[in-house]
């Protein structure tokens, strides 16, 4: 019977037989198609995947690295945004059995519980289609090199400028003030400051701010706010230096006759200046002035500078006399002191600060005068100018009287005029008080004579304002200088001050101006001088 099936005699049975193999070739060649496609893909080693991985075979294409080190492999997994293939065995169909005559004919199973070797091949696919996915999802990702790079970079830089200010507050800290008190103003300190002053730790600095913000107007004059506290730093006085060498036993400093020297602090621009001549020099000191001049050689010598000349006769054996008495050999020795000259073009006056100290002190001494300084209650004092003078303060006892309310008792404040006063009784007030409130005028002179830790508020016209010629003074002390512009409305003193000097007559008139800078702004200030002293006290009692 099988062989009249597949008889080739009969035209039937014939047909029958060709279309039977034409179906069994076209399944036998699509199986084996299939199954190419999916050992191509999935079936192969692992390292015939890594050859792909790092060539290239499309035609005409050019070669190009895509090792993982390689700029252009994130460029090519951009490009093509391929998803990664799923599991190869979840695209397998189910496996069907067909009965074949050509037996002979045999394929490559996909049974993976038949063929151990694919098995291994499929999981390896699997741990490098898991390792592609990965690497996609990395080089995607722009947080390695740009956003987490930044952030990092930002990170690292605001952590060393954080180290900067740590390493910085910690120097502030621990270093102490100066005894000479060139660090900078409380209010622009970044020092972590006591809560309390260094003598009253039972009021503290925050209540006595909050007394002095509740300040009333005053009713004595029409006040002005005045301009902000600016304080006038120290300079290096070593770069100051005087000419000529010592020649001869005597050092003869002679008189500088500026204009206006026949005024008080004009005067004193000379005097002063020879004190650290002789203290440099050594030898003789001798002081030669011109002959008739009235603020040198009588009538006119003020009272205070009578006072003083008789005080360096006697404690310093200084020789006074007129140029008129020294021979042509003596007056080329002489210095001048030169005053708005050379290194001292901005150096209206100028003293070592060690000899300020020293000639100030041995003074004192010789009038049996004690000099005190950081005392538990603070000495507040207003010089004060006659109103005719102008560059009065119309408010005094206004003022005075909120600091005893702000302060109670722990502050002494008085008002003073010096038109009258002897060298002794200047000297006298100057070495008691602990800070000064003053209009811009010659009764400041005498500032080198107060105690250590000592405070100058210095109140300016807003077109008379020349802070640099009494701050030459406090740099050549241990006093710490503020200036304030009486009317802030004016932003630019120097150019009013200016336009007022190109006369006579306006020059005058901004002269004699009567100040009367706010009750408030001013106790205000004057609170900051207390705290610039309290600072100062607490670093010397801690030496």
């Amino acid at each position: 019977m099988f062989n009249h099936c597949f008889s080739t005699t009969n035209p039937e049975n014939r047909f029958l037989s060709n279309r039977l193999l034409w179906i069994t070739a076209l399944w036998c060649t699509a199986t084996l198609v299939l199954v190419y496609t999916r050992l191509s893909s999935f079936g192969f080693p692992a390292h015939f995947e890594v050859k792909i991985q790092y060539t290239s075979y499309n035609p005409g294409e050019q070669s190009i690295d895509r090792s993982p080190a390689s700029p252009q492999e994130t460029e090519s997994y951009e490009r093509k945004e391929e998803k990664p293939p799923e599991s190869p065995t979840a695209e397998l169909p189910p496996t069907e059995t067909h009965d074949t005559p050509e037996s002979e004919v045999k394929f490559p199973s996909l049974d993976t519980s038949d063929s151990p070797t694919i098995e291994k091949n499929i999981e390896t696919k699997e741990e490098e289609t898991h390792s592609e996915q990965l690497l996609e999802a990395v080089v995607k990702s722009p947080s390695l090199e740009t956003q987490d790079s930044q952030t990092v970079e930002q990170n690292i830089e605001r952590k060393e400028e954080e180290t900067q200010l740590e390493q910085l507050s910690e120097a502030i800290i621990e270093s102490p003030v100066l005894e000479t008190q060139d660090s900078q103003p409380i209010g622009q300190n970044t020092e972590a400051e006591p809560a309390s002053p260094f003598f009253w730790n039972t009021v503290s600095w925050s209540e006595l701010e909050a007394r002095a913000a509740v300040t009333s107007p005053s009713t004595s004059c029409n006040e002005t706010q005045p301009g902000e506290l600016t304080f006038m730093p120290k300079s290096d006085q070593s770069l100051i230096t005087w000419p000529g060498p010592r020649d001869g036993d005597n050092t003869i400093c002679k008189f500088n006759t500026i204009p206006w020297s026949f005024h008080l602090p004009h005067m004193m621009q000379s005097i002063y200046g020879c004190w650290s001549l002789w203290e440099e020099r050594g030898g003789h000191p001798v002081l030669a002035g011109p002959v008739d001049h009235a603020g040198f050689d009588k009538p006119l010598k003020d009272r205070f500078m009578v006072g003083l000349f008789q005080a360096m006769v006697d404690v310093f054996n200084v020789t006074i006399t007129t140029v008129d008495q020294l021979s042509e050999a003596e007056l080329e020795r002489a210095v001048k002191p030169p005053i708005w000259e050379g290194d001292w073009m901005w150096t209206s006056f100028y003293m070592r600060r060690y000899v300020a100290w020293k000639w100030t002190e041995a003074l004192l001494r010789s009038e049996q005068i004690e000099r005190k300084s950081c005392n538990s209650v603070v000495r507040i004092g207003i010089i004060n100018r006659e109103a005719h003078y102008g560059r009065s303060i119309l408010n005094a006892q206004d003022i005075m009287e909120q600091l005893k309310r702000v302060f109670g008792d722990k502050v002494q404040v008085n008002e003073v005029y010096f038109e009258d006063t002897s060298f002794q009784e200047q000297l006298q007030w100057f070495s008691s008080h602990d800070i000064v409130l003053t209009g811009h005028g010659a009764q400041e002179t005498g500032m080198p004579f107060m105690p250590k830790c000592g405070v100058l508020l210095e109140v300016f016209p807003f077109n008379y304002y020349i802070p640099e010629y009494f701050s030459a003074l406090t740099d050549s002390t241990d006093v710490r200088h503020y200036v304030i512009n009486n009317d802030a409305t004016h932003s630019d003193p120097q150019a009013a001050t200016k336009e007022s000097s190109s006369n006579p007559e306006t020059e005058g008139q901004a002269k004699a101006t009567k100040l009367c800078p706010a009750t408030r702004s001013t106790v205000e200030y004057l609170l900051t001088a207390v705290r610039d002293w309290d600072s100062c006290c607490r670093s010397l009692n801690q030496r």
